[in-house]
């Protein structure tokens, strides 16, 4: 990279290293101090700020707040409110109808700022903090060898016409500048060199808003008042009578010098810059920072003018003798898309986090949905273990079959194994705690996993009990009582529907049992036994076999009641059990129930937070594939973004905050042909390109752009594509063919951009964007946007325009008796 404190020509001149002209920067109203806050930045990056000083003059103090310590500022303010009403009736640029508050800003107003400026109270310490300014910035450099000769110091004022202040105090400040400069170049002998830079709003591109001119007609009607006031100050239409005398109010300064009056007696200016404020070109924010960019680069590679500086060729002004006065300048920036690919990265860093929160939400609802499919199996445990068709693993290829039933793996695992080992157990041999025991056992023996959203122990209490349920009521269906009883009925029928009319062979075994046949056995065995007794021990010998057979079917009678009654107490023992397990399994589940509507709750809530991540996401997406378009296909403008490569994933190790072309051309993010593809057109376009619409000069209709094309970019930059160009013609060719001649290549720090700059003089003025608002005003009936408008209102400074002037108030004021500041007017 050049040495910092210099700038590298290359070319075939013998010097090609020069130091940088010390400059002090007069910035007045917001545009002005915009301007020179973009001159500082550029000083900065190309390490020449030290030789930079700046000097902020507005009505309002916003636009102090963001300057640096070491940059003198004046404030202006109105004088004292008592003297309003006095002051209006004896300066003769304040109107009956104007408001003075005493607030911040002039209101788009140029008679008010110029108010806020000749202030008696204040305009002897504006002048001493500016003269003072300059003084101490030159002893500086007093023992400088660079800064000697004519040529030493330069000085420009910056306004950005169109507002109130700044265009309402220019001409009072040439004035001052114009009086301390000769006076300090007598003092300090530096040579000083005083320019103006000034923004112009368009007539034909600022739109005025709506059918009717609303406040936006006076930004394009006080640049042509500010334009008329510089064209009667440099005398550019030869009409001018030296000297100019700029009255004020009395006042006095540190010294307790009385001035009245700021008396120019020459063109005070080495030249006058005009940028012209062409809104359509892009939106406001960002041609204001292109033409920002542009005054700071001609102030910049101002300093640099000299021997070996063939970038301001033919615009030679030691002697004051200047071909021209006023030059036009155009300017365009191709730079990297830092800031747009920054906000490109912040986004898709939005859209990734809002992506990863949508994954882990998708994935929190599978595991709450696979932890609710593993519960879901175990509160339907019953149904599964006594269902008709197969349990298959979730996912299995027979899984979608009608006979069979899908359930997770793990849940198969349990299935299988809780079937196997209650299998294995006889309900009748035992009890709930030995149920328990091989239970505890199961679980102790676990191998399979279990989702970690449900309890494991849970699981497996819940499906081990309805399986061991499954197998206690299948013993307990086909227990023996059942049969018994079916055959007792089916024996002894008529008997026990003698015994019991009642008696239904649809009620169970054991009501039947308990309701009708023990009963009747009982029944029986006492009619038997009694029947027994009457017989008597004489029965043995007398009538044995009666005897015998009433023992008989006694003791028969009693046998059955007994098998019937122990196989009652054996199914009344099972059916215990299985009410034991079945309370078991209830209260299992309703735990495993209360911890499902759990997870539903969360997994709702899951699902509406998805639903918000994936809108943000969308939306975020949306911006990123318009910002992506917008940093792909930047349009064709004054301030153009240098396209990023098709395709290329951006990302924030690729695109650092201070990367170069090269670099990214170098890295894939950008194509060196699609870069000077940009640099081509726009060189190339005549009619619409940055550099090549077409004015009206004072001699002849030309293209202006081809008088003082400048090219400002690193050696690097302009090797491979201001030279070379990856394919087709190289831009340094086209320049070549439609300047006829070379454009020139200055080589600069700035690895980030690249500027192109036009300069021309001879400027027709009456046509000057401005030519249809000026031709109403000379009708008497001056109209903007079709409505009438008030533009003498404008003119803050009429004493200096030349008689012929619609609105010159030369002969009043030069003739006029100027009261000092507090005199009673009466």
């Amino acid at each position: 990279m050049p040495d910092t404190t210099t700038v590298s020509v290359p070319d075939d001149d013998d010097e090609s290293i020069l130091t940088e002209t010390p400059t002090v920067l007069v910035c007045g109203g917001d545009g002005g101090i915009e301007m020179g806050n973009a001159v500082l930045d550029l000083a900065e990056r190309e390490g020449i700020a030290e030789r930079v000083r700046m000097v902020a003059i507005n009505s309002g103090t916003e636009k102090f707040s963001d300057l640096d310590d070491d940059i003198e500022t004046v404030t202006l303010k109105t004088p004292d409110r008592r003297f309003h009403d006095h002051d209006k009736r004896n300066r003769h640029y304040l109107r009956d109808d104007i408001t003075i508050d005493g607030g911040d800003g002039a209101g788009r107003d140029p008679c008010l700022g110029r108010y806020y400026f000749d202030n008696p109270e204040d305009v002897g310490s504006h002048e001493d903090k500016i003269r003072r300014a300059i003084s101490e910035f030159v002893e500086r450099f007093e023992s400088d060898p660079d800064v000697s000769g004519p040529s030493a110091v330069n000085v420009f004022h910056l306004v950005g016409a169109g507002g109130g202040t700044g265009s309402g105090i220019a001409p009072l400040v040439t004035g001052l500048l114009h009086e301390v400069l000769k006076d300090l170049d007598e003092e300090v002998h530096p040579g000083f060199e005083h320019w103006a830079v000034c923004s112009l709003a368009s007539t034909e591109n600022f739109d005025g808003g709506g059918d009717a001119p609303d406040v936006h007609w006076r930004y394009p009607a006080n640049s042509l008042a500010l334009l008329d006031e510089l064209r009667a100050i440099t005398d550019y239409d030869g009409e001018t009578e030296y000297p100019l005398r700029i009255p004020l109010l009395a006042s006095r300064d540190q010294a307790n010098n009385r001035r009245s009056a700021y008396t120019i007696t020459e063109n005070p200016f080495s030249g006058v810059f005009l940028l012209r404020y062409d809104q359509d070109r892009s939106d406001d924010a960002e041609y204001r920072e292109g033409v920002d960019r542009t005054a700071a680069r001609v102030v910049v590679e101002w300093m640099r003018k000299g021997k070996g500086q063939p970038q301001f060729v033919d615009v030679e002004n030691e002697a004051k003798a200047l071909e021209h006065t006023f030059y036009e300048v155009r300017g365009a920036d191709f730079e990297v898309p830092v800031d747009e690919i920054e906000e490109l990265l912040e986004n898709k860093r939005d859209y990734q986090a809002h992506d990863e929160t949508v994954e882990e939400l998708s994935a929190e609802i599978e595991a709450l949905d696979a932890a609710r499919a593993q519960l879901d199996a175990a509160i339907d445990a019953d149904d599964h273990l006594r269902g008709e068709g197969d349990l298959v693993a979730e996912g299995a290829e027979n899984a979608d079959g009608d006979d069979v039933t899908a359930v997770p793996e793990a849940m198969l695992t349990e299935f299988e194994r809780a079937r196997q080992i209650a299998g294995n157990i006889d309900p009748h041999a035992t009890r709930l705690d030995g149920i328990e025991t091989e239970l505890g056992e199961h679980q102790n023996r676990r191998t399979h996993t279990f989702h970690d959203r449900v309890d494991a122990d849970r699981i497996q209490r819940a499906v081990f009990m309805a399986a061991m349920y499954r197998e206690t009521a299948a013993e307990l269906r086909s227990h023996r009582f059942r049969a018994l009883v079916d055959q007792y009925v089916e024996r002894r029928g008529d008997e026990i529907e003698a015994f019991d009319p009642a008696f239904d062979e649809t009620d169970g075994a054991k009501t039947q049992f308990v309701q009708t046949i023990e009963p009747m056995l009982e029944d029986q065995i006492a009619s038997l036994s009694s029947e027994l007794d009457d017989l008597g021990m004489s029965a043995r010998i007398t009538d044995r076999a009666t005897y015998t057979n009433c023992k008989e079917d006694l003791e028969r009678t009693r046998e059955n009641l007994q098998r019937l009654r122990e196989a009652l107490e054996e199914r009344d023992r099972l059916a215990s059990l299985a009410e034991d397990i079945a309370a078991e399994r209830d209260d299992v589940i309703e735990t495993l129930e209360a911890r499902r509507a759990a997870l539903d709750d969360a997994r709702e809530t899951a699902v509406s937070d998805r639903k918000t991540a994936t809108q943000r996401r969308d939306a975020a997406k949306a911006r990123m594939e318009e910002q992506i378009e917008a940093v792909r296909e930047a349009p064709l403008g004054r301030f153009v973004t240098l396209p990023v490569a098709s395709g290329v994933e951006l990302d924030g190790e690729r695109v650092a905050e201070d990367a170069g072309i090269t670099a990214l051309i170098d890295d894939g993010v950008m194509e060196s042909e699609r870069v000077a593809t940009l640099l081509r057109e726009t060189l190339d376009n005549h009619d619409d390109g940055v550099l090549g619409a077409r004015l009206e000069t004072r001699n002849e209709s030309r293209t202006p752009s081809r008088d003082h094309p400048v090219v400002f970019c690193t050696q690097a930059v302009r090797e491979r594509i201001w030279q070379d160009g990856a394919a087709g013609n190289a831009p340094k060719t086209v320049a070549e063919d439609e300047f006829d001649k070379q454009p020139r290549a200055v080589v600069c720090n700035d690895e980030q951009r690249i500027g192109l700059l036009a300069y021309h003089g001879g400027l027709a003025l009456d046509d000057f964007d401005h030519g249809a608002l000026r031709a109403s005003l000379e009708r008497g009936q001056p109209t903007l946007w079709g409505a009438p408008i008030p533009l003498a209102e404008c003119y803050a400074y009429p004493e200096l325009l030349p008689a012929s002037h619609p609105v010159s108030m030369r002969s009043q004021v030069e003739n006029a008796t100027l009261p000092e500041w507090g005199e009673d007017d009466d």
